[in-house]
C-alpha cells in the first residue's frame, strides 16, 4: 500500500484498496483492466468476484445527507453498488461521463443544471442509461418534466426502501 492509501471493506466482503481524493480517479481491477470508482469521496481500486453482475449507481442529489442515505441504502444491497455521487446536474453528467453507470438516481431540483436537463444531457451522450427521478415532494411538474427527459421512473424521496430498490432494479433491467 503507497502513501495516502487505507484499506477500506464492505458489507459483501469486497476488498478495496483507496487513496482520499475527493473525487475520480483511476483504479485498478482485477484482470489489468482499470475502471474509476468514487464512494463518499474516495477513489478506490475494487477486487471483483468474476461472473457477478452488480447494477451500477450515480446517485445524484444536491442535498449531501440524502445522498449518503441512498449509497448506505443500495449499498447494503449484493447486487448494487454505487459508482458515483454528485451534488448538481453537472456533476452528474461529468461522472457520467466517466463512469457509464446503469442507472442514475437522479434529484430534479438542484442548483446550476437541475436533474431535469442533466437527464436530457445524460441520455443524448449514453442512450443506454436508465435515469430515476427524484423529488421531495409527492405531487408536482418535475415527474412529467423528467419523463420527457427521458427518466424510465419518478419516485418520491419519501418512498419505501424496498420500493426503492426494486425501482432501481427495474429500471437496470430495461424495458
Amino acid at each position: 500500500k503507497g502513501a495516502g492509501l487505507m484499506p477500506l471493506s464492505s458489507r459483501s466482503g469486497a476488498a478495496f484498496t483507496g487513496a482520499m481524493t475527493g473525487g475520480v480517479g483511476p483504479c485498478r481491477l482485477t484482470g489489468g483492466r482499470t475502471a474509476r470508482y468514487v464512494h463518499l469521496g474516495f477513489s478506490q481500486e475494487r477486487t471483483v468476484s468474476q461472473g457477478v453482475s452488480r447494477i451500477r449507481i450515480l446517485v445524484a442529489d444536491d442535498h449531501e445527507m440524502v445522498r449518503e442515505v441512498f449509497i448506505i441504502t443500495i449499498e447494503r444491497e449484493p447486487d448494487m453498488v454505487v459508482v458515483g455521487q454528485a451534488a448538481h446536474g453537472e456533476e452528474a453528467l461529468e461522472l457520467a461521463r466517466a463512469l457509464r453507470p446503469d442507472v442514475v438516481l437522479m434529484d430534479v431540483n438542484m442548483p446550476g443544471m437541475n436533474g431535469i436537463e442533466a437527464t436530457a444531457r445524460i441520455l443524448a451522450e449514453m442512450p443506454t442509461v436508465r435515469v430515476i427521478g427524484l423529488s421531495m415532494y409527492a405531487h408536482d411538474d418535475g415527474g412529467d418534466a423528467m419523463r420527457q427527459a427521458g427518466a424510465v421512473a419518478y419516485i418520491n424521496k419519501d418512498c419505501r426502501i424496498e420500493d426503492l430498490l426494486a425501482v432501481l432494479r427495474r429500471a437496470a433491467r430495461g424495458p
